[in-house]
């Protein structure tokens, strides 16, 4: 972008005012632009009195490696204001069959490709909103958007169902902040003691 004043929902914006109502726009976009405040909270919310989000999926972190940029890709059909009982499908998309060796993204069999596997049911619900869509926790779900929120944060990790943690998932987790703190005195015990 040319200057800070420029920002990225401006090309959806312009893509949307080109487009016939009950077209839909796919769009990749930076994750922040759809949890940011300020500017980036009027327009989502101007976004969704005009048009319809179907869909929103997380994508790789290093889908654009080098370039470090977290982003997202989102559905949206324009000139519908989104009901507020319609679902939106959303995403999380971790994996993409790539794996970074020597500094270039390569396939590889031991990364799966979860890209693949959202393909048949995105299309399917993209179609038809009422499709159903099974829960997996922590990757796909089709729920409503939270109005009630006034962050109004459109990314699938607010939305989907988190696993249950286990119980050997707590301990370990315990044993880790243990360790954790008892790494961090030992390191600092002779800095803390020249302040004493």
């Amino acid at each position: 972008l040319k200057s800070s004043d420029e920002k990225e929902y401006k090309f959806i914006d312009h893509a949307l005012k080109q487009m016939e109502n009950g077209g839909i726009l796919f769009s990749v976009l930076p994750y922040s632009c759809l949890i940011k405040g300020g500017k980036y909270l009027i327009w989502r919310k101007r976004l969704l009195n005009e048009n319809t989000l179907l869909s929103v999926i997380t994508f790789p972190e290093d889908l654009f490696y080098p370039i470090g940029v977290r982003a997202v890709g989102i559905f949206v059909k324009k000139g519908i204001p989104h009901p507020p009982g319609q679902k939106v499908l959303w995403i999380r998309a971790l994996n993409d069959g790539f794996a970074k060796s020597k500094g270039k993204r390569l396939p590889s069999s031991r990364v799966p490709n979860d890209l693949d596997k959202i393909k048949d049911i995105t299309k399917a619900f993209l179609t038809n909103p009422k499709f159903p869509i099974e829960n997996v926790e922590e990757f796909q779900k089709a729920t409503k958007i939270d109005f009630s929120d006034s962050d109004l944060e459109l990314v699938p990790e607010v939305y989907l169902d988190e696993k249950p943690i286990t119980q050997r998932e707590m301990s370990q987790r315990i044993e880790q902040l243990i360790r954790d703190n008892i790494a961090f005195q030992v390191k600092f015990e002779n800095i803390l003691r020249q302040y004493k």
